[in-house]
């Protein structure tokens, strides 16, 4: 009887002990979403900017979940607003500099 009882005692504490994954810099191997976000990051350091944004499109649609969506619709949004009209003042409004008098 006291042999049930043990067994019985440490299969319920066995899930105690299984606590997930490890930290990322433990880890030995790379979760898909953190691996293109680095590609991402390299992408866009060497200036290709088309292939940045469609790897980190790919990112937020398979893995919507994962933190790496959120930075990356973070950075195509930033992207997005710099490259948009309002973002750049246009070359034929003339600089705020240039109207001062003074």
């Amino acid at each position: 009887m006291k042999l049930i009882g043990s067994v019985l005692l440490l299969t319920a504490l066995a899930p105690m002990q299984c606590q997930g994954d490890p930290p990322s810099e433990q880890r030995r191997y790379e979760h898909p979403p953190e691996a293109l976000y680095a590609l991402a990051a390299h992408l866009h350091q060497e200036g290709e900017t088309r292939a940045w944004r469609i790897t980190l499109q790919t990112i937020v649609e398979r893995y919507p979940n994962s933190r790496e969506a959120v930075m990356a619709k973070d950075d195509l949004e930033r992207s997005d607003s710099a490259d948009s009209p309002r973002a750049k003042p246009s070359a034929t409004e003339p600089a705020k500099e240039a109207a001062d008098p003074r």
